[in-house]
């Protein structure tokens, strides 16, 4: 069995590295070619948005770490921003942000002003010389300018922008003599995502605009921005078997990847289920520092074994019985080890399923005429395979699976079957018994959104406080608890001199908030003048929004909404369409709307200057165009 598992493993690297797939010339041409291009257009931003300007790039990537499959066609690199010279200190943000690892970073105020517009700068400060940038309006900015450079250079002839698209479900083929190049249509994280045709093929392209400041412990680092603030992202790690795969589990880390994309491929959905290059190769880095055999088969099984099982869950290879639940896992940040990087419940059993099929037929099964149609990257082959026909089955199975819901399938092979069993995350459904029982991950459950190429943590400190507040209470406290639980001290607002002289006293929530509070806190506050009522708003268990879009990472409270957003959200065709002006919408209630602006082309009104509009985000961007 470990002889046929080293021979397939050995021919998915084979067929999947690119630098044995393409020869080194090749190679070179369409690196050369992209990163020539690249250059171009950070150096014509600079020039046209002279705070954008950047003096130097850094070439990032599974690309420039020897671990890109298939084809040459993904390049992430980090522009970095001159504006870093103009850094004075990086310090910690307000608390909440300050515990998923956010910093807020401050510049010299006169020279700043030079470089950035005012509606730019979050505040002053007392000092009078140092600002903060806001990082939202910054990445738009970006955006905007890489988009009419890219306009600049069609009209020059240089390129052929086709404008904004949507990348994650564009099928066309960009012309490689036309130079044909576009935009992703909505932000990419820190990214601006291009698409462009290439000498090898259709190649995406990640520009992450950056700043360099102190060098982290570990080595050089850059400051990445988000929409919440600026994250650390170091670029260069020590030359040692903590953070560099051996090339023993470089291979292994290709294996996976190939699965995990083909995986994604096979399952019916227009969701991605690939588990990002960042998390796998944390996973095997983790792995390694533990691992005490050179043998590739034994490691590929010691994956599923330590890191991808979770307690209760079982695969027994003597009496072929796997069960799993519809679960995430967490695994430690490669950088940031008190971090945690999540891998949902969707894209860890689907994984699993891909890799426990290869395990259990590889073993069980004498006939390997299937390692070829499994590596061919063709779906169309997979499914008229005899053997690869139940992989495909059981991905389409699991795939319906709901919260409560369970699913039953079989894998036939030569003299025997394997069982598996997956139910949801909700269900009581009892494992299949059996003699193993799975290997206990003692990672911890609590939830994180995945954002694995900066390490981003969980938002843990309001679910610990509702937590305890439902262990003192009980899960919904009575009216009368709540009304005794004692203000907490960091709310006992001391009476001001009006109060005193008989004035109606106020009291605002500040409920997770600083002394300073925020824009998004002053959304909370609430004036009463009945104490007992302020009291009881307190203490009311604030629910955390902890279900985040893996597109656009907007945050619910229930899962159920998430949902309802997702379908809208991930979905690429427009088929609700406007018989008036022809515009082309997602979603019928976004067709309604529009169609109440072509009725009433006045029911927005500006309440600074009062002119009308039809629809609320024209109004919005007039406040913030002429009214700032």
């Amino acid at each position: 069995m470990m002889v046929r598992l080293k021979n397939l493993v050995d021919k998915t690297v084979e067929k999947v590295d690119i630098r044995r797939k393409y020869s080194a010339r090749q190679l070179d041409m369409q690196t050369a070619y992209i990163e020539k291009l690249v250059s171009d257009i950070r150096r014509k931003v600079g020039l046209r948005e002279p705070a954008l300007a950047t003096n130097e790039q850094i070439n990032r990537g599974s690309y420039y770490d020897g671990t890109k499959i298939l084809d040459p066609d993904e390049y992430d690199y980090e522009p970095i921003l001159d504006l870093s010279k103009h850094i004075t200190n990086v310090t910690e943000p307000m608390p909440g942000l300050k515990e998923q690892g956010y910093k807020t970073i401050l510049f010299r105020e006169k020279e700043l002003h030079k470089h950035i517009h005012e509606q730019y700068l979050v505040r002053t400060f007392p000092n009078g010389k140092d600002a903060e940038l806001k990082c939202r309006e910054l990445l738009a900015k970006i955006r905007q300018n890489v988009n009419r450079v890219l306009e600049d250079m069609h009209k020059e002839g240089t390129v052929m922008f086709i404008g904004e698209c949507d990348h994650t479900k564009d099928p066309k083929d960009y012309d490689k003599n036309t130079r044909e190049i576009s935009t992703h249509n909505a932000p990419h994280g820190p990214s601006v995502w291009l698409r462009v045709g290439a000498p090898l093929g259709t190649t995406d392209i990640d520009m992450c605009f950056c700043l360099k400041w102190k060098p982290h412990e570990l080595g050089p680092s850059v400051m990445v921005p988000t929409n919440k603030g600026w994250l650390e992202s170091v670029v260069s790690l020590p030359d040692n078997s903590i953070y560099k795969l051996t090339p023993v589990h470089k291979n292994l880390l290709l294996t996976v990847k190939y699965v995990t994309h083909l995986t994604s491929a096979l399952m019916s959905s227009k969701f991605s289920y690939s588990v990002s290059s960042y998390i796998l190769k944390a996973v095997i880095l983790h792995h390694q520092t533990e691992c005490r055999s050179d043998n590739i088969d034994k490691c590929f099984i010691a994956i599923i074994y330590d890191m991808m099982l979770k307690p209760n869950e079982e695969f027994d290879e003597h009496e072929n019985v796997v069960f799993l639940t519809n679960r995430h896992i967490e695994i430690p940040d490669i950088v940031y080890r008190e971090k945690a990087l999540q891998i949902s419940g969707e894209k860890r059993v689907s994984l699993l399923i891909s890799m426990l099929w290869v395990v259990q037929h590889v073993k069980l099964n004498s006939n390997t005429d299937w390692f070829d149609a499994f590596l061919r990257n063709d779906k169309g082959e997979i499914k008229k395979n005899s053997t690869l026909r139940s992989l495909n089955e059981s991905l389409k199975k699991f795939f319906k699976i709901t919260d409560t819901g369970k699913v039953d399938f079989e894998w036939q092979h030569d003299k025997m079957k394997t069982s598996v069993r997956v139910t949801g995350v909700n269900s009581k459904e009892d494992r299949l018994k059996s003699g193993r029982k799975g290997v206990k991950n003692q990672r911890s459950e609590t939830h994180t959104s995945d954002q694995p190429a900066y390490g981003l943590v969980p938002k843990t400190e309001n679910s610990r406080k509702k937590k305890n507040d439902e262990n003192k209470y009980g899960s919904k406290p009575s009216a009368q608890d709540q009304a005794q639980l004692p203000e907490p001290a960091a709310l006992q607002v001391p009476v001001a001199s009006s109060q005193r002289k008989g004035q109606t006293p106020t009291k605002t929530c500040s409920k997770r908030s600083p002394p300073e509070k925020t824009k998004k806190q002053a959304k909370c506050e609430q004036t009463n003048d009945n104490k007992e009522k302020v009291v009881k708003h307190l203490a009311t268990p604030t629910v955390e929004k902890k279900y985040e879009c893996a597109k656009c990472m907007t945050a619910f409270k229930a899962k159920s909404t998430l949902r309802n957003h997702e379908e809208i959200c991930q979905r690429t065709d427009k088929p609700f369409h406007c018989k008036v002006c022809r515009k082309s919408f997602k979603a019928e209630r976004y067709l309604k709307e529009h169609i109440k602006g072509h009725e009433n082309p006045e029911q927005y009104e500006c309440d600074i200057c009062g002119d009308k509009f039809p629809y609320r985000g024209t109004l919005q961007g007039h406040k913030r165009s002429k009214h700032k």
